[in-house]
């Protein structure tokens, strides 16, 4: 994790677009992994972008063998049976998830908005409440992604960069739940 954050701070200093991939909702992460997982995120310079994924266990491969083995999933939740990758290739909020995981997801996705400030973010993260009751969380989280999105529009279309293409890739409502 060391050299990832050597890597983000050079980034930084010489003004690169960093984006980072995160996989959730993996079974074999408790909540210890998770916190970590946030905290680490939290230590990153800002400006940054996430792309979100679920992970997707597909069928005949030794990780899923395993989960299966462990009753850490199952057989329904084994790509084939589910068709979770169809409605999320990158993670979306709105996709059905446990509260803990969806609690996860939005912290997560909220570490990559500059405009929050960290302090605030780490106190949402020790909420009980909403790790409870994640819904306001998720609200809050979408309203942000708006923003950024909006953010992003706004700069491509001052930049001469906003086709109608790139509208349409970014500009869908879909779209916002998921950056």
């Amino acid at each position: 994790m060391e050299k990832i954050r050597q890597f983000a701070y050079v980034s930084k200093s010489l003004k690169l677009d960093v984006v980072y991939d995160v996989i959730l909702d993996n079974p074999l992460a408790n909540f210890e992994d998770k916190e970590a997982l946030i905290h680490f995120l939290l230590t990153l310079p800002r400006p940054f972008n996430l792309f979100l994924y679920s992970l997707t266990i597909f069928p005949g491969t030794e990780l899923c063998d395993m989960l299966l083995k462990k009753g850490l999933i199952k057989p329904e939740d084994v790509e084939g049976n589910s068709t979770k990758s169809f409605h999320q290739f990158r993670l979306s909020l709105s996709y059905p998830r446990e509260k803990e995981e969806l609690f996860v997801a939005c912290i997560v996705s909220l570490t990559s908005k500059s405009f929050l400030p960290k302090s605030f973010i780490a106190v949402l993260k020790e909420s009980y409440f909403l790790r409870k009751h994640p819904l306001p969380l998720k609200w809050l989280a979408q309203i942000c992604n708006l923003v950024k999105l909006l953010h992003i529009l706004i700069k491509m279309f001052i930049q001469g960069e906003l086709s109608i293409w790139k509208f349409k890739e970014y500009g869908l409502p879909k779209r916002f739940l998921i950056q």
